[in-house]
């Protein structure tokens, strides 16, 4: 995390703000404060001071249809930067790379990046800056709730012929080289290389969780990465509510294990020899008091599912006994009705010998960073 003589530095030892942190859970239009921006619009609109940062507790759902990206997880804690002035706020972004990416983590300046949209006015601002990557202005276009128009920045590193964005500065409403500034910073994303590891449940304050998942014979990082991510979340998440349900924050907690669960039976994982102790581990992590009745939902979660999951394979096979070609509306239907994994339907429907035609499958070759290494292709982007 950026040590607060760090933020001090950043801001050219001006007076700096500590906001308060948004509720994790909420009851508004969003169940779960996913940016550290949330809570901030007022700040922006009517400035009772200049400067202002954040340490945020944020969830969102990171792995749609089975998409994993080794720089992502659920459950993490941003850092945000603020200027609620409207002048120009370049150095803000400047003093972030210098005092914190380059003198406190130690990263190779050479490697780091300023990725910057196809605005002259913007550009001018960071002409003095070496390695600049300039895209369509449509593609770093931000939506924010504040008047005028609003631009990504993003602060990159090139590692193992990767790409890694680790923050994301947007200039607000900029006219006249004159901008209020929000930010998200990824403190895990620079650990990371700072730890010189591959993905991001390989660093050293992971590695307990991560020795409790290798019990259960598990060595590939995509898996262990997904497992890890979505327990930790809902081990954060129940240690909040205490509640799995089918509404709000307690089916969304319901669906991460899910996933969990048809992961491990999918890759014929036993998920049950060593749950518990995958769980303790997590808690402690967390460090999470009172935490018994985390671990006995989640068991009693996972017991149901055994229970279930075959009744509901055998529902599925006699719905499949009257197709002859599985298409994508077909699949969204079974796996609507019944909540299995789309991938256990196709894989029933060949079983059986039908056609499958599913047009939704996701391309891992379009991330930029991946855990196989030999996949990036990140080469002389100048």
């Amino acid at each position: 995390m950026i040590e607060e003589k760090t933020i001090s530095k950043i801001f050219c030892s001006k007076e700096v703000t500590k906001l308060e942190n948004s509720p994790l859970l909420r009851n508004d239009e969003h169940l779960f404060t996913f940016s550290p921006f949330i809570g901030t619009e007022m700040y922006y609109k009517q400035p009772s001071f200049a400067y202002g940062y954040k340490i945020q507790e944020c969830f969102r759902d990171v792995y749609p249809n089975n998409l994993i990206n080794p720089t992502a997880i659920p459950f993490q804690t941003l850092v945000s930067l603020h200027s609620f002035e409207k002048i120009d706020n370049s150095s803000i972004i400047y003093n972030f790379i210098r005092y914190y990416l380059i003198n406190e983590k130690n990263l190779n300046k050479e490697k780091i990046f300023i990725v910057l949209p196809e605005i002259i006015e913007i550009q001018n601002l960071f002409k003095d800056f070496k390695n600049k990557i300039i895209v369509p202005q449509d593609n770093f276009r931000c939506k924010l709730p504040l008047e005028g128009e609003h631009f990504y920045i993003k602060v990159a590193y090139h590692y193992l012929n990767g790409f890694i964005s680790l923050a994301n500065f947007v200039i607000v409403n900029i006219s006249n080289k004159s901008f209020q500034l929000d930010s998200v910073i990824f403190p895990e994303r620079i650990n990371m290389i700072f730890e010189s590891k591959k993905y991001l449940y390989l660093q050293n304050k992971y590695q307990f969780i991560l020795n409790e998942v290798l019990k259960l014979g598990i060595t590939d990082p995509e898996i262990q990465h997904f497992l890890i991510g979505n327990l930790i979340a809902s081990v954060k998440l129940l240690s909040i509510t205490n509640n799995i349900s089918s509404k709000k924050h307690g089916s969304t907690i319901r669906r991460l294990l899910k996933k969990v669960y048809f992961e491990c039976n999918i890759q014929n994982i036993t998920l049950s020899s060593n749950i518990g102790n995958i769980i303790d581990s997590i808690i402690q992590h967390l460090e999470i008091q009172n935490a018994s009745p985390i671990k006995e939902i989640i068991l009693y979660d996972y017991n149901n599912f055994l229970l279930s999951y075959s009744k509901y394979q055998k529902k599925i096979e006699n719905k499949l006994n009257s197709i002859k070609v599985l298409n994508d509306n077909a699949i969204e239907k079974l796996y609507s009705t019944y909540g299995v994994d789309k991938r256990v339907i196709i894989s029933l429907a060949q079983n059986k010998g039908i056609k499958v035609i599913d047009n939704n499958e996701e391309d891992d070759l379009q991330l930029t960073y991946n855990f196989d290494i030999s996949k990036n292709r990140f080469n002389k982007p100048l």
